[in-house]
């Protein structure tokens, strides 16, 4: 594909690497709390969990194949885990969201879901969201990503059309 027709976006590898010195200063305090109070279970946890979310944080920061690609077809969303691929058709809407998250929403075309869609609205704002919002404001990501989808959706086909 020429560039015109793929883009390809990626984290902020700043904001990455600054959580997880967040995160390691954070378990670095509970872990001197545990050594100050050891006889405590709950700062055992709170140490044992901080210690988790900052080895979180740090695969973050080593993630070299973590994108947003955007595509003719629709959009792939790439981590650690593998691509995601979104048709443009499968989503209805791009939008930001609570904490600066870009969120999208699925077409009702599947009555089976609609409940298990209502519960993701209901925690987290949307069916869906993207994982970071790579190097862009979110609300000029949710455009960007709306601007795309518009622009590639297939045209109904309808009488007198060619």
């Amino acid at each position: 594909m020429s560039s015109g027709e793929e883009v390809i976006l990626r984290p902020s590898r700043l904001r990455a690497i600054a959580r997880f010195l967040f995160m390691l200063a954070v378990t670095g305090f509970h872990v001197g709390l545990v050594f100050a109070y050891g006889d405590c279970l709950l700062l055992w946890l709170l140490a044992a969990v901080c210690a988790a979310g900052t080895l979180v944080s740090l695969m973050k920061v080593l993630d070299r194949s973590a994108c947003l690609r955007l595509t003719v077809k629709g959009f792939f969303v790439q981590d650690r885990r593998g691509p995601l691929f979104y048709d443009w058709r499968d989503v209805q809407n791009f939008r930001t969201g609570q904490r600066n998250r870009v969120l999208f929403d699925f077409p009702d075309s599947d009555p089976a879901a609609r409940k298990a869609r209502m519960v993701a609205r209901f925690v987290a704002g949307g069916e869906g969201a993207l994982p970071d919002t790579y190097g862009i404001a979110a609300d000029e990501l949710a455009k960007l990503m709306n601007e795309w989808r518009e622009r590639h959706l297939p045209k109904p086909e309808g009488p007198g059309t060619c």
